[in-house]
């Protein structure tokens, strides 16, 4: 029954194979609630974006079970569910194909069926939001590679979806570009699955994580989850980069009680100490 599940996504015993015998998911068991914005974290081939894939009811697992918001997924109300999930594709241009900015956030709100004055309301929110405001009649294929993510995630958020899927966000953009979209990011109150191999990025964005090859690793807050430095290397992972100086450090005899997971928390702890 809808609403007796653990959490607004759910999976028990999900595996997945390819047509050709390649096994992507064994045996996986997750729960993510409601409001989370989580880290995906594995290598290449660690089977996240079949995962993706499979929670946006694109693909349907060979064995196990997925719910959502409490309701099995199935074949047969997949199409329903869907409209509860946005996905971001890892590039853009897989999404935008309309000829200005306004017409491509509205694309899914017109298909949706909703009022002249709903999608209008709606399409400006989007917009606004990934901060596009005064780009509404761009050609959205000649603007910036970061600028076209925000398009993408603007028509994403048109559609009102309770939970977001994002494959690799900040893939190809430049240090601006990612600094703006997990600003982005961080602004929102839907649920949020982010596909990463990029630790540093995942520490900006997330609060907890699942470790995924092929099965799940580990789990947890993204704390407790990059302290298992060992875990993390056995997946070709590492902590992020400021996280990887106070292991250092407190190597060297620094007290640390907390492992910083951003800059900010590092530059915190090192005030303290200092006081």
């Amino acid at each position: 029954m809808e609403g007796d599940r653990l959490g607004v996504l759910e999976l028990q015993n999900v595996s997945y194979s390819y047509s050709d015998g390649t096994v992507a998911l064994q045996n996986l068991d997750w729960v993510v609630q409601k409001g989370e914005k989580v880290a995906l974290l594995g290598p290449n081939g660690a089977g996240k974006s079949t995962l993706l894939k499979i929670l946006a009811g694109l693909m349907f697992p060979k064995g196990g079970t997925v719910w959502i918001d409490g309701m099995e997924l199935t074949k047969k109300n997949a199409d329903i569910l869907r409209r509860r999930i946005g996905v971001l594709f890892q590039d853009p241009d897989d999404q935008i194909f309309m000829p200005r900015v306004w017409d491509d956030v509205a694309f899914g709100p017109v298909n949706m069926d909703m009022s002249i004055s709903e999608v209008t309301s709606v399409v400006s929110e989007a917009i606004q939001k990934v901060g596009l405001q005064g780009l509404e009649d761009r050609v959205p294929h000649h603007m910036s590679y970061g600028e076209k993510k925000r398009v993408a995630i603007a028509g994403v958020l048109a559609m009102k979806p309770e939970i977001l899927l994002l494959d690799e966000p900040t893939s190809n953009l430049d240090p601006r570009g990612r600094s703006e979209l997990v600003t982005i990011l961080r602004s929102l109150e839907n649920t949020i699955i982010v596909a990463t191999h990029d630790v540093n990025v995942a520490s900006m964005i997330a609060e907890k994580a699942m470790v995924l090859n092929k099965q799940k690793l580990t789990d947890g807050p993204l704390r407790e989850v990059f302290s298992q430095t060992s875990l993390l290397e056995s997946a070709n992972l590492e902590v992020p980069d400021v996280t990887k100086l106070f292991i250092s450090l407190k190597e060297e005899g620094l007290t640390v009680d907390n492992l910083p997971l951003s800059v900010k928390e590092g530059t915190e702890h090192l005030k303290r100490l200092l006081d």
